[in-house]
């Protein structure tokens, strides 16, 4: 049998061929490498810049790290399998600003780009952070202007500017000192800008320009309504902030209104997920924990494992409020006049969680109100005071139950409501219509759960010694009123008058409690404490 080879030709031709398809694929395979390994590097620069996000939570926690914002803190930072150079700031309010290298290749984020902007180059011989470290101290709009007051600067504003984009700053701020005025600005409009100092640092950011306002955002539904926007992006709430622009990843954040007023802000979760956490130690635990702690009763609880119903979010944290009270009634303030907040009832709240671990230290919260056609304030000072827990807003309530009618700053006595309220809003309901009964459970039944005959109202459990709790909030047009979560599942206000030798307080025609906020009712008192923390999602799920 004859048996052919392949002839040399036949051979040279195979090789060749295979050699144009090998020319041919290479720089294809190159260019697939090289991505997937500037898409690996990317992931990396990522991780950078969540560290450093968790790096300022803790500091809030932890003063040696403190001490570190506004320095580089590349090194403080621990991470595996990641060997970058360079620099990467957490500032003060939160943002965060990164130039590293990795393998040869530079990656760079501002205080106003989130980890989805990250930009790559491979110029490494200008991997630069220079963001300034002036910081933005107030923003504040007019009708048609906003101002920008920096924080007395060591340098001097070479320019500023602004424009509705990023790409398009084409209006020049009036610089007064330490005052930059963006004028001609539209209300409700966003408006970009960026300030360059005379040793070449930038600071940027968003405002949305507003007439004066208080936002109510639902759900995480935009920044309708205003406010004054974000200082260099540092009052972004994780991803989204309400809905506006991400920057922060901060923990427990707040943005301070053109009026003055804190609103704490973040994703509100579409359903409130109970989470365990022990308060002794600042870590996870568990039914089994908690019912060892005498959580199956509906005692009062301060110490060890408890439940905590979780409505707030961002990308680090979790914002939760106690599922029951922790004293069973306390005063709201120590007089009958509600213009220095609640003096007594935060008193209380400080000396009852002053050894509770793990939690983030609130934000100063200041509260402006209308008064007699002005408005009045205070400040209640949680991060002065390196509180542990803090007094849901009523403007949180509000969110959470979505009823965007309720002004903060404006909301008198008869703006009262029922959390259920709204729910049927499409069949003529009104917020002041009862809809959840003792046979039609409440939506909003874990906000008012252990509280006295609150069963005929919703709840799941009630118990006797309190009628609900305190807000952070006095109700405005009125000297002696404070806003509270009552037993009939309302943000319901207590006002003067009542017999204060009475077991119980009276209720006038609309349901309202008739007690004043310093009332005692006879051997107990009625409104009781319901802590609020933020903590790390790592120490929940």
């Amino acid at each position: 049998m004859n048996k052919k080879g392949f002839t040399l030709i036949e051979l040279l031709a195979v090789i060749l061929i295979l050699a144009i398809i090998a020319m041919i694929l290479s720089p294809i395979v190159s260019k697939i490498i090289e991505s997937a390994r500037e898409q690996s590097d990317r992931r990396s620069a990522e991780r950078y810049v969540k560290a450093a996000q968790e790096f300022y939570v803790e500091s809030q926690m932890d003063a040696n790290k403190r001490a570190f914002l506004g320095s580089n803190i590349i090194n403080q930072l621990e991470l595996d399998n990641d060997n970058a150079g360079g620099s990467i700031v957490a500032y003060e309010d939160g943002t965060v600003e990164m130039a590293i290298t990795i393998n040869g290749r530079c990656f760079t984020k501002t205080t106003t780009q989130d980890t989805g902007e990250i930009e790559v180059s491979k110029d490494t011989s200008n991997c630069t952070v220079n963001s300034s470290s002036v910081a933005i101290k107030s923003i504040s709009s007019g009708n048609d202007s906003v101002t920008i007051e920096l924080d007395d600067p060591s340098v001097s504003v070479s320019s500023c500017k602004y424009g509705t984009t990023k790409s398009n700053l084409d209006r020049d701020c009036t610089v007064s000192g330490n005052n930059l005025v963006l004028s001609n600005t539209v209300p409700g409009t966003k408006y970009n800008y960026e300030i360059v100092f005379s040793d070449g640092s930038k600071r940027s950011g968003v405002i949305v320009a507003n007439p004066g306002e208080v936002i109510n955002p639902i759900n995480g539904g935009g920044s309708a309504g205003g406010g004054t926007g974000y200082s260099g992006g540092g009052s972004g709430s994780g991803g989204s902030g309400s809905g506006g622009t991400s920057g922060g990843g901060v923990a427990a954040p707040t943005r301070t209104e053109v009026n003055g007023r804190t609103v704490y802000t973040g994703r509100m979760l579409s359903r409130a997920d109970y989470k365990y956490f022990n308060v002794d130690t600042g870590t996870k635990c568990d039914i089994v924990d908690f019912t060892a702690n005498n959580g199956n009763t509906t005692n009062a609880m301060t110490s060890g494992c408890l439940k905590f119903w979780a409505y707030m979010e961002d990308d680090l944290s979790y914002t939760m409020i106690l599922d029951r009270n922790i004293e069973a009634g306390y005063n709201w303030a120590d007089t009958t006049n509600n213009g220095s907040g609640p003096t007594a009832a935060y008193a209380r709240l400080k000396e009852l969680t002053a050894n509770w671990q793990g939690t983030i230290t609130p934000k100063n919260y200041v509260n402006v109100y209308a008064m007699s056609g002005t408005e009045s304030a205070y400040r209640i000072a949680y991060e002065t005071d390196g509180a542990h827990a803090r007094f849901i807003t009523t403007d949180e309530v509000a969110r959470i139950t979505g009823n965007n009618n309720f002004n903060p700053v404006t909301s008198s006595t008869g703006d009262w409501f029922y959390l259920d309220g709204g729910t049927s809003v499409s069949t003529g309901q009104t917020w002041q219509t009862q809809i959840a009964t003792s046979s039609e459970a409440s939506a909003y039944k874990w906000l008012f759960n252990y509280t006295y005959g609150c069963t005929d109202y919703g709840c799941a459990v009630a118990t006797n010694g309190t009628f609900g709790y305190w807000t952070s909030d006095a109700v405005a047009g009125t000297t002696n009123d404070a806003w509270l979560v009552g037993y009939n599942g309302a943000l319901n206000y207590r006002a003067g008058g009542g017999n204060v030798n009475s077991p119980y307080p009276y209720f006038n025609g609309n349901g309202n409690y008739a007690a004043g906020v310093n009332y005692t009712g006879g051997s107990r008192r009625w409104m009781g404490i319901r802590p609020v923390i933020s903590v790390l999602k790592s120490a929940v799920d």
